[in-house]
């Protein structure tokens, strides 16, 4: 099991970048569950391996564990989470020596294109010039977690922008 810590902030994207295609990108499917309030567990198809992660978060660090796990039993949790998936796209677009990881969420979610920047301490993320298109943080709101993403509407989704 990997044990990280992460600094992140995300944001809520306006516009896509030129030439997306150009990046690389893979297809991700993942289901969350809630342990506690900033406890929370995922499995994740990603690259074709599978993953089960456990983070506990303070606002935009984070520690995270994870281990590889294997097809059966991503398949044996998988099977019992029909209705809590999250399906989405993600491109890693290298930018002032860092990756933004931008995702376009598909299903009832496809309006949706959130990026995340990870950073080596709380001093760099704080300074960090981000591009005009990361339009409204959302790092620190609960409604965009993606944990939270498959219980909310539409709609109410909506509202928030």
């Amino acid at each position: 099991m990997d044990n990280s810590l992460e600094i992140e902030r995300k944001f809520l994207v306006s516009e896509l970048p030129k030439n997306l295609e150009i990046y690389h990108h893979d297809e991700i499917e993942q289901w969350y569950f809630v342990l506690e309030e900033n406890i929370e567990e995922r499995i994740r198809h990603r690259w074709n391996k599978y993953y089960h992660t456990k983070k506990v978060w303070h606002w935009e660090v984070r520690e995270e564990c994870e281990s590889e796990i294997t097809k059966e039993e991503f398949d044996l949790i998988w099977q019992k989470t029909e209705w809590k998936r999250i399906y989405k796209t993600r491109y890693v677009i290298p930018y002032n020596n860092h990756n933004i990881e931008l995702d376009i969420y598909h299903d009832n979610l496809e309006w949706l294109i959130v990026c995340e920047i990870e950073f080596h301490n709380i001093e760099e993320s704080k300074t960090f010039i981000f591009p005009k298109r990361f339009w409204k943080e959302i790092t620190n709101d609960e409604n965009f977690k993606n944990r939270n993403l498959i219980y909310k509407e539409y709609n109410e989704l909506k509202n928030l922008l």
